[in-house]
């Protein structure tokens, strides 16, 4: 009996200290409150707000027009692989308009029935990789090729580019454009990218690809293109399982399912040289 009333006695201690500690807080919190309620807080005024939009105005003014340039043309870039469906839905709409189905009829005769330059590369215009917008395009990132060997312009390649990333800029900027000095580096080397061939299918901007140089991932296309020495083709090896795969700070290589290109190297007597990009899972 003596335990148990000694028990209650601690357990009644417990009890007054937590309802002590209870009001305690109580009364901190309307001291607070009652603070609060005394103190003026000044709202701002026009001057204040017009400062901060002078500060936001100088801000944006002062980006520098090369700057500008190099996002604008990332932008544009990026921006035609959201108008496939516009090209599309704008070549349906003009077979019903007339007289512009006089034009489009025949064009899309030609882009689906007797154009075969996506596997011959003879659409490819130096003019058009070598303009300035390139340079912008890749220096935005930035983009640097470095050679580490020498390559005989009297032989045949092809380039394995590694990883994928998302939309493989650094294969566009450095094989695919001048933007990064590819023919100076290797002179002699008439390089083509390799892509999917539904994106020659594309009304309109398939002649961009065209000129570009880029040809069709189709044995085909290798077996032209290589049929004479000082020929290469960029194969960015991983494709679309790879992009997948694609993370920031991470490589991951994807190759059990995907030799064909080793497999035309063979046939084709071309050399094959690895390339690889740091930072192009980080875009």
């Amino acid at each position: 009996r003596e335990r148990d009333a000694e028990r209650e006695r601690c357990r009644e201690r417990e009890m007054q200290r937590e309802r002590d500690a209870e009001r305690k807080r109580e009364g901190e919190r309307d001291a607070g409150r009652d603070r609060l309620a005394g103190t003026e807080f000044p709202l701002p005024n026009s001057s204040s707000f017009h400062r901060v939009s002078s500060v936001m105005h100088i801000s944006i003014v002062n980006v520098p027009w090369e700057r500008r340039m190099q996002t604008m043309a990332v932008a544009s870039f990026v921006g035609t692989l959201f108008l496939n469906v516009l090209a599309f839905m704008w070549s349906f709409t003009m077979l019903f308009m007339f007289p512009l189905n006089l034009v489009i009829i025949p064009y899309l005769t030609w882009v689906f029935v007797i154009d075969r330059s996506r596997l011959t590369g003879t659409r490819k215009s130096e003019w058009f990789r070598s303009l300035s917008w390139w340079k912008h395009f890749s220096n935005f990132f930035p983009v640097k090729l470095i050679k580490t060997a020498p390559i005989d312009p009297d032989g045949k390649y092809i380039f394995g580019y590694h990883p994928h990333g998302i939309i493989s800029y650094g294969a566009v900027c450095a094989f695919g454009t001048e933007g990064c000095g590819f023919s100076k580096l290797f002179p002699g080397i008439d390089i083509h990218m390799v892509t999917l061939n539904q994106n020659f299918f594309i009304p309109f901007l398939r002649e961009v690809w065209l000129s570009l140089g880029l040809c069709s991932a189709d044995k085909k296309a290798f077996h032209n293109v290589l049929k004479k020495s000082g020929k290469a083709m960029l194969v960015v090896v991983g494709g679309a399982a790879e992009s997948l795969k694609s993370k920031p700070g991470h490589i991951e290589l994807v190759l059990s399912n995907r030799k064909g290109f080793v497999r035309q190297a063979l046939v084709s007597e071309a050399s094959l040289v690895p390339v690889l990009a740091f930072g192009e899972t980080d875009v």
